[in-house]
This record gives C-alpha cells, structure tokens and sequence, in this order.
C-alpha cells in the first residue's frame, strides 16, 4: 500500500505511475491505487492490460480502460490519456508515439 510520501517520491522523480485493472481483478486484490493522491501530487498515470497467463489473462486494452473507470474511478479523459500519451511516456516514446 503506497503512502503520499511514496507517491510523493514519485512525483519528485517524474516517474509514470502504471496502473494494471486487469491484474488488480484478476488476482482479487483489495487494495486500490491511491488515484487521488496521485493526482494531487501530480503523478503522471499510464493504463495497461499486463496481458500474462499468472496474473492477467486481458488482451482487451478497451477493457483495461473500462476497468480503469470503473474499477479505480479514472476519468474518460485520464483514460484515454493513460494508453495514449502517459503509456507513450512511460516507455521513452513520448517524441515518436502516444499523441497525434
């Protein structure tokens, strides 16, 4: 379970926080990411299937955005923004993909 001074160290850092609804699902857990104490801190959040047999058998990135909404209360547009320009981000691709 994450605290503000972690997110907190994340904001300091510039890191993209990742979220993975599929696998938050899939493995029953209960504690949810602290969405709204990244958002204060201004964390940067991707969204992404983390499409494996063990933990997350989803290869729909529109579920994992459902998911995103629904189960961790995700905006449409933090949505959107998480498998586009944040995904993008996260991966060092910001320049060359994620955005038109």
């Amino acid at each position: 379970m994450s605290t503000k001074a972690d997110v907190a160290a994340l904001a300091k850092s510039g890191v993209v926080a990742v979220l993975l609804p599929g696998a938050f699902y899939f493995v029953r857990e209960t504690h949810k990411p602290p969405v709204e104490e990244l958002r204060r801190q201004g964390v940067r959040i991707a969204i992404a299937s983390d499409c494996n047999p063990g933990t997350s058998p989803l290869t729909s990135l529109l579920l994992a955005m459902n998911m995103g909404a629904t189960l961790f209360r995700l905006t449409v547009e933090e949505c959107l923004a998480g498998v586009t320009r944040e995904a993008a981000r996260a991966l060092g691709r910001l320049g060359s993909a994620g955005h038109a």
